[in-house]
């Protein structure tokens, strides 16, 4: 199906888009909607256009209760659309503020003289929050004194479906359609494959019970209140076997649920949730559940688990400290970098600029690239890859990149091509500065995930790729590729060259200390001989 967004200059630009959207969702995925939405749906189309562009710019606006003297539209006749809105139930007309939604609407110079009038005594300076406080503790009749014509959605779940269904997630919306009308996104082309992402309509429903359910806990104050929510999930966990097919959210809410049960110190239920999940740190939490149960025998076979096939790269740490600490077994061992310690008078400048100045000084040049150039450099010689058609990838065409990137699965899924274009990297580097060329020239401005186009120096990246050994970059990419969320970040803050020589110098000030991952790469780039090292900071 064929789709562009509209033309952000007409009026109805949002309407057109939304019924792109719906196009596409009656083409690629009429067998995922249940009854009650087709109905929905029907009764969409049954609108006359003044209802359904009405409808769509509420929809699209924060929250679900509108003044009436808020609503300014100029190509939408109001009356018309709200008549039709009333009738078939989609909006509520009210003429006075009668209820605590509607008080929420009225500004704060507004609530104030409403409560004064009310016998409360409140400053001039009063918060809102507690302007609202206080009129709903009073025990005068404030709702008849307010003459205010104000609106509420009651249609919205079954749209919100729409939006799953062609996004794939909940965080992106209508905006993507106008931000690549204005010019401020070029998407990459890539195969969209949108039957991909559920299988029937009953995936569709398991996914918004789990995200209403996320709604719910996440709304829920309090460990005890939460507690009794928990306790409710698992009592119908038969309910949720659904829920699994959507692994990663259903990992992060099961991690969530099973900390709140270790806070409360439930530790059976603890472990009983986390071991539904598929995302660390679960089997780490569970390792130190059973330490603390004194089940050392359990403790040890999960950190061996962890250690032997890990999710990501942290997990794998963590299994050789605790089994080293708690056990006694001898970790690997790793390349320490070497330290420089620099002392510098505050000069409002930062740590890294004077670091920088200070090595220049030693004949060093370079600059405060950090993540940037193995970023960059990652983004270009693997754009292919990352664009890839793998089933799933790719399901609607507002992708930065594909679906799995930061799961474990985007390595193993093209393991292949990356394990060839590494062997290039590594036994013919003039085909990928070819190759960087190519892409800067074919591609540049193209949405990518690990590339700032206004940063990219063509020159400046194939210098760097010089610099270092096509079996070094290949080794710092294949850890990139294997865990995407935890490698692309952690590079040392500093890039330098002196001569024939490369030096990698993560910068600390005082009270700043080193993180995980950025330890991980320091250990990691000793081990392939380039130089990373550390230089600790202290400010005169």
């Amino acid at each position: 199906m064929r789709w562009e967004p509209a033309d952000v200059d007409q009026p109805d630009y949002y309407w057109q888009n939304f019924n792109t959207i719906l196009r596409w969702v009656r083409h690629h995925h009429d067998a995922l909607l249940d009854h009650e939405t087709r109905l929905t749906l029907t009764h969409y189309e049954a609108l006359n256009t003044d209802a359904q562009k009405l409808w769509i710019r509420l929809s699209s606006r924060r929250g679900q209760q509108f003044r009436g003297d808020s609503l300014n539209y100029p190509e939408i006749n109001l009356t018309r659309a709200i008549t039709a809105l009333e009738h078939v139930g989609w909006l509520s007309v009210h003429h006075r503020i009668d209820s605590p939604e509607g008080l929420e609407l009225l500004k704060r110079a507004e609530l104030l003289q409403l409560a004064r009038e009310n016998g409360c005594t409140l400053a001039a300076s009063t918060k809102k929050a507690d302007i609202l406080a206080a009129l709903l503790a009073c025990p005068a009749p404030w709702s008849a004194a307010i003459q205010c014509h104000w609106y509420a959605l009651t249609q919205q779940a079954n749209f919100d479906r729409l939006s799953l269904l062609f996004f794939g997630n909940a965080h992106q919306d209508l905006t993507e359609f106008i931000k690549t009308a204005l010019g401020h996104v070029h998407y990459e082309t890539y195969r969209i494959r949108p039957k991909s992402l559920f299988s029937s309509s009953e995936d569709v429903a398991d996914y918004h019970a789990m995200s209403a359910f996320r709604q719910r806990y996440s709304d829920t104050e309090g460990l005890t209140e939460r507690m009794r929510v928990i306790r409710d999930w698992c009592e119908r966990s038969s309910d949720y076997q659904g829920w699994k097919k959507f692994r990663g959210t259903f990992s992060r809410l099961c991690n969530k649920l099973a900390r709140d049960c270790e806070r409360a110190d439930a530790l059976d239920d603890a472990l009983l949730i986390y071991q539904q999940s598929f995302r660390p740190p679960a089997r780490e939490r569970m390792a130190r559940i059973y330490r603390k149960q004194a089940n050392n025998e359990q403790a040890h076979s999960t950190l061996i688990r962890m250690l032997e096939d890990p999710w990501n790269d942290p997990e794998h740490a963590i299994a050789e400290q605790l089994l080293s600490r708690w056990f006694a077994e001898p970790s690997t061992t790793s390349v320490e970098p070497e330290t420089h310690h620099l002392s510098f008078a505050s000069r409002g400048t930062s740590i890294e600029a004077e670091t920088l100045t200070y090595f220049e000084q030693q004949g060093w040049q370079g600059g405060h690239h950090e993540n940037t150039i193995p970023q960059t450099l990652f983004g270009i010689i693997f754009w292919d890859i990352v664009f890839e058609d793998i089933e799933g990838a790719f399901v609607h065409p507002f992708q930065r990149g594909p679906r799995d990137l930061n799961s474990h699965e985007f390595y193993h899924r093209r393991e292949a091509l990356i394990q060839q274009r590494l062997d290039e990297i590594q036994h013919a580097p003039d085909t990928v500065i070819q190759r960087i060329e190519h892409v800067i020239a074919e591609k540049s401005g193209r949405a990518n995930p690990f590339i700032y186009w206004p940063g990219v120096d063509k020159n400046e990246l194939i210098d760097w790729w010089l610099r270092l050994k096509g079996r070094q970059w290949a080794t710092i990419f294949e850890r990139i590729a294997r865990d995407v969320h935890n490698n692309r970040a952690g590079f040392p803050d500093l890039w330098l060259y002196r001569d024939q020589q490369v030096m990698l110098v993560e910068v600390k000030g005082p009270g700043d200390t080193l993180r995980p991952n950025q330890i991980r790469w320091l250990r990691a780039l000793n081990e392939i001989d380039v130089n990373a090292s550390l230089a600790l900071v202290k400010l005169g």
